[in-house]
């Protein structure tokens, strides 16, 4: 028997309803999904397939061509793909863990993922001083949502990306799952404009509608309805 998402997306119309945002803007919907040693667990149990499909169960509600681009990311990062709702069944162990391409435990790094999303959707990276001067953009919107477990070891190229990003039309919702100290992802979230923060120690603790409230904050809302 096929698996369906449609509970999930009924979830996070419920949601988006309760967010009065009854006509979601078209925009590209991206997520980047942590693969750094300390997540071997949460793929192999079958969490990060979960929450990719919570992902996605999102974006159909939002994205232009109803599909999720994915990536992974540890101190490097892959484009795994996009995900639709034709092909999201067994997607994590298909495309990610069963792919000899996709690099996989380490350390962690946000920022080469970061400009990788950049690159797709924006057409390359800018210095900081350049993008004071660049046109405005003409492309889709970008909504990424951001799942790690852990601190990264680029504080510093970090935040100079997200400054670079400033001038982009995309706002990055960082999710923090488990039990690690998130306090540094929270206080550079609380200075970036386009930067949302949630933390959820036990993703299995929620229901789906739980868990779109967590990915649908009030600033992402804002964000949306100024489109």
């Amino acid at each position: 028997m096929a698996v369906s998402l449609d509970k999930k997306i009924e979830a996070a119309k419920v949601v988006l309803t309760k967010r009065q945002l009854l006509t979601p803007p078209q925009v590209d919907v991206a997520l980047a999904i942590d693969i750094s040693g300390s997540m071997q667990d949460e793929y192999q149990d079958g969490l990060v397939q979960e929450i990719t499909e919570r992902c996605l169960a999102l974006a159909l509600n939002f994205d232009r061509d109803r599909k999720l681009d994915v990536w992974t990311f540890n101190t490097s990062t892959q484009y795994v793909g996009d995900v639709t709702e034709q092909k999201f069944e067994g997607y994590v162990n298909r495309e990610i863990l069963n792919s000899s391409k996709i690099k996989k435990w380490g350390g962690t790094a946000y920022s080469p993922v970061l400009k990788s999303v950049r690159d797709k959707f924006f057409g390359g990276t800018v210095s900081s001083i350049m993008s004071m001067f660049k046109k405005k953009n003409t492309t889709s919107p970008v909504f990424l949502m951001f799942i790690t477990d852990g601190d990264n070891n680029d504080h510093d190229e970090f935040e100079k990306t997200l400054k670079q990003l400033r001038s982009d039309n995309i706002y990055i919702q960082m999710v923090c799952i488990g039990n690690d100290n998130f306090s540094y992802a929270k206080r550079v979230a609380d200075a970036e404009p386009n930067v949302g923060f949630c933390e959820i120690r036990n993703v299995k603790a929620l229901n789906d509608e739980q868990m779109m409230e967590k990915l649908v904050s009030d600033e992402f809302v804002n964000w949306a309805k100024s489109l």
